[in-house]
């Protein structure tokens, strides 16, 4: 998604509007009928990151690996996910989306809190 590349590379508070639809070669009349604003934008793609997070760990959960292997080799993942993350971004989306933050550390508390007890 180019809106994610983006975000990677110059971080949420950079990247503007009009930098995402030129990169798409599209109208922001366009990207309106899509998104209402920027900030939906920013929780399509951050919740996106953390689905794909969610499918490697149910992968990792249901394999035959110790319950040790598996919180291991997830958090491998989890962290090979963040380092994707500008360093700034944290702190960004703490001050420019902090219902986004969070609603997405709710989330995410409750998928590890499942992961653990084996329901997800």
């Amino acid at each position: 998604m180019v809106a994610r590349t983006l975000f990677r590379s110059h971080g949420l508070r950079s990247v503007r509007v009009d930098d995402i639809v030129l990169e798409l070669g599209m109208s922001k009349k366009t990207f309106y009928q899509n998104f209402e604003n920027k900030g939906e934008l920013v929780r399509t793609v951050v919740l996106g990151n953390f689905e794909a997070i969610e499918q490697s760990g149910l992968a990792i959960f249901e394999s035959d690996l110790t319950v040790a292997q598996e919180v291991g080799h997830f958090f491998s993942v989890l962290l090979e996910q963040f380092s994707r993350v500008p360093p700034d971004a944290p702190r960004d989306l703490l001050r420019l989306y902090p219902r986004l933050a969070g609603w997405l550390a709710g989330w995410l508390a409750g998928r590890l809190a499942g992961w653990l007890a084996g329901r997800p």
